[in-house]
Order: C-alpha cells, then sequence, then structure tokens
C-alpha cells in the first residue's frame, strides 16, 4: 500500500472526517498552544489554595450494642458523614466483654445475569 486511505478510495485527511466543521472556529479559538511562562508551585509542603486535608476516622470500638450482630439502619453515618450505612452492615461484639469490636458487611443478594 503505498497511499494511505479510507476502505472507500478517500485519502486520509482531516477533511475526510470532519468535512467543513471546524470545532476551533466555532469556538472563537485556533490550534495555538500557548505555554505557560509563570512559576508553577509543585511543593507538596506549600499547598497554594489548594483543597485542606482531611483524615476521616471510622473506629467501630467507639460503638455501642445490645447484643452480638445488633443491625446498623440504613442511613446512620460515621466520620463527620463521610461514611454511610446501606444494608446489611451489624455490629460485632466481644462475648466476654460485650463491647463491640468490629463491623460486618453482608454479602450482595444480586444474581449475575
Amino acid at each position: 500500500m503505498d497511499k494511505e486511505e479510507t476502505t472507500d478510495g478517500k485519502s486520509i485527511s482531516v477533511e475526510t472526517f470532519l468535512g467543513t466543521w471546524d470545532p476551533f472556529a466555532d469556538n472563537g479559538d485556533d490550534m495555538k498552544i500557548v505555554i505557560p511562562t509563570e512559576k508553577v508551585n509543585v511543593d507538596p509542603e506549600e499547598p497554594e489554595g489548594g483543597a485542606a486535608e482531611t483524615t476521616y476516622v471510622f473506629d467501630a470500638t467507639t460503638l455501642t450494642a445490645a447484643k452480638d450482630k445488633e443491625v446498623i439502619e440504613v442511613g446512620t453515618t460515621f466520620a463527620n458523614g463521610y461514611i454511610t450505612a446501606y444494608g446489611g452492615v451489624t455490629k460485632r461484639i466481644n462475648s466476654s466483654t460485650q463491647k463491640v469490636t468490629s463491623t460486618e458487611i453482608g454479602k450482595s443478594e444480586r444474581q449475575l445475569l
């Protein structure tokens, strides 16, 4: 194959695929690339107007339960609203101390098609 062309024999070019449509002109722009000349801060120790880092903590041992496998209601939030319980979440307790040691997420009941 000496010449690059489409399966119908047209040469491969922007015009072949876009016709007269110019996405740059439609937006009042051109294909000019502008390289910034100002210094960009890349030091993670010195954020410039970036988002503050927030640490969210969920500690199951801070929960209370009347019995083992007590259900956490759907919509219950933890860690300042960062974590939300959705169906099948239960508290697990230590049988000796009766204190919550963990939470358990139930298996999905979805069936694959």
